[in-house]
């Protein structure tokens, strides 16, 4: 008994399911069209001095439901470049133009934990609002023991620190005080 396919018509067949399974297996990601990010520098001290391994975040008003978030993490001189991720896997030197509320997070050294890297503590750090903001629905501030500066920096809904981003402004100035 045949079925009445032949060999030929199986392998083409299977040809056509591969290049369509193919065409959609990409990388998933698709690129976010936005307005124009432009340079955003600036440097963080506390008490004076330069604030070294401190995540700096730039929250937009949020508008119609939608809002940027950008970031970047403190050098030994307390100096950060801040990048916006418009997608998973696209992310621009900058940000957009406009009005931030800035917060400035810094985890406190625990007395037994390994040295950690700026980068380590920088996505510890943002872990922790994810967290705090699953849990009350908002962004809020983290665990005022976890903080090595004061936590009313850490709270986008309290911080005093405000950026103003766009063509021709000055670098990003963040004094903090440890009150």
């Amino acid at each position: 008994m045949t079925l009445g396919i032949d060999f030929k018509s199986i392998v083409s067949l299977l040809g056509c399911m591969v290049s369509v399974v193919m065409m959609g297996c990409g990388s998933g990601s698709t690129i976010v069209k936005h307005d124009p990010v432009f340079p955003a520098t600036g440097v963080v001290t506390l008490e004076g001095a330069p604030l070294e391994g401190a995540t700096v975040i730039l929250n937009s008003a949020v508008v119609d439901g939608k809002g940027w978030v950008a970031s970047g993490v403190t050098d030994y001189q307390g100096k950060f470049e801040i990048a916006t991720r418009f997608g998973p896997s696209q992310v621009e030197k900058g940000a957009l133009a406009g009005d931030y509320t800035a917060v400035v997070m810094k985890s406190a050294p625990a007395a037994t934990a390994a040295p950690v890297t700026p980068q380590q503590g920088h996505l510890a750090m943002v872990e922790k609002m994810k967290e705090a903001a699953n849990k009350k629905n908002k962004p809020g501030p983290v665990e005022k023991a976890d903080l090595a500066i004061p936590a009313k920096y850490t709270d986008p809904q309290k911080s005093p620190l405000r950026a103003k981003v766009g063509a021709g402004e000055p670098e990003l100035k963040f004094s903090l005080g440890s009150k």
